[in-house]
């Protein structure tokens, strides 16, 4: 299986494991009080040979109680959040859309001016944000393998446009629009709308726009990450282990890969700085003020533009249309996490772990919520 196909795949095993882990006999973890939630987190995370883990329940007012496990792992301990990303990429998006009056269906090649449309193609049809943000704009590149610590990190431009210093093909655009095809390829180009429009780079912009305005302190999109220069915080190294599906991911031996593409899958955080990133998604999705957004606006991140999938949100709606949770998973090289809302319930809980294991352990705390 060629790299870069890699994430998307295990992107929807992700989903496919937890949509059915209700249905599974799991042992589920037991989250009502911090108390039981940090014994029984320790419980699983030893018996599936999970290394670190970091767990966050939260609501729509904020976080209710958080629980880690592993040596060192504490509410400092950053991880990758992989493709959990792309959905703080698109609230920011849509910050600057709203800040620039630029409508989520107009064509948005005039706004990115770095880039070569000539060279990148897509045809005669407009490309908007709202298709990029849905993975319905043709888009190539599923996903992303990362660089060594070692490597010098390509610029976004190269990324989209290619480069001898890229790992990954040249970003092109189909001409056909509308189905889904999951890629990391056009959150590139979302990647450049925002350096552009703010004229800033990505993980400053992203900063300004989202990180501190909801107080996610302990969270970056800086690639690379100095672990020298973010003290008292500290890096979840990856655990040195091969990925039990299929080995698709060689081993990791404590360190970690930098994902240059920011906005698909280069946001470091916590379990509970990223909660309360869900929370806000929580108040959202309620019809309360998040950042200045047009409630209309942000309403838009929770309708399906095709089935089980948003603006950088999935989807899942129960059998009367109403949504019954949304969120996301990501795996990068030796993580594993995801987040997910239960709006019904107001409750949602973030699970981030180091290792390719950590997937069952997801599985298992989100199928304790998934029967409330």
């Amino acid at each position: 299986m060629p790299q870069t196909m890699r994430t998307v795949f295990l992107f929807w095993i992700l989903l496919l494991l937890c949509a059915v882990a209700a249905c599974a006999q799991l042992q589920k973890v037991d989250y009502a009080t911090p108390e039981r939630l940090q014994a029984s987190l320790s419980e699983a995370a030893s018996r599936l040979n999970v290394a670190s883990a970091s767990v966050t329940v939260f609501s729509e007012d904020g976080i209710t109680h958080s629980a880690y496990h592993g040596a060192g792992i504490t509410s400092g301990s950053l991880f990758q959040a992989a493709s959990l990303s792309k959905s703080v990429t698109a609230l920011g998006v849509l910050l600057v859309s709203h800040e620039r009056g630029i409508d989520l269906d107009e064509d948005v090649r005039p706004y990115i001016t770095s880039l070569d449309w000539d060279e990148i193609k897509g045809g005669s049809l407009p490309i908007t944000l709202r298709q990029l943000l849905s993975h319905t704009s043709g888009a190539t590149e599923h996903g992303f393998p990362g660089y060594s610590r070692f490597e010098d990190l390509p610029t976004s431009v190269e990324i989209v446009m290619g480069s001898a210093r890229t790992n990954t093909p040249a970003i092109r655009l189909k001409p056909k629009k509308g189905k889904f095809s999951y890629s990391g390829g056009g959150y590139q180009i979302l990647q450049l709308f925002i350096e552009d429009q703010t004229g800033q780079p990505f993980d400053k912009a992203m900063t300004e726009l989202v990180l501190k305005p909801l107080k996610m302190e302990r969270s970056s999109f800086s690639q690379p990450i100095d672990p020298m220069a973010i003290h008292p915080l500290s890096i979840a190294t990856a655990d040195q282990q091969k990925v039990p599906l299929f080995n698709l991911f060689s081993e990791t031996p404590d360190t970690w890969n930098n994902y240059p593409e920011r906005a698909a899958a280069g946001l470091w955080t916590t379990s509970a700085d990223f909660a309360l990133f869900g929370a806000a998604l929580q108040r959202a999705q309620a019809g309360r003020d998040v950042l200045g957004i047009p409630t209309d606006l942000l309403a838009q991140l929770f309708v399906p533009v095709t089935k089980g999938y948003g603006l950088g949100l999935a989807l899942q709606q129960s059998s009367d249309g109403s949504l019954s949770h949304f969120g996301h998973a990501g795996a990068n090289l030796g993580y594993r996490c995801i987040f997910r809302s239960f709006p019904s319930g107001n409750e949602g809980v973030v699970v981030m772990t180091n290792s390719p294991s950590g997937e069952r352990l997801m599985m298992e705390v989100v199928s304790a919520f998934s029967d409330h």
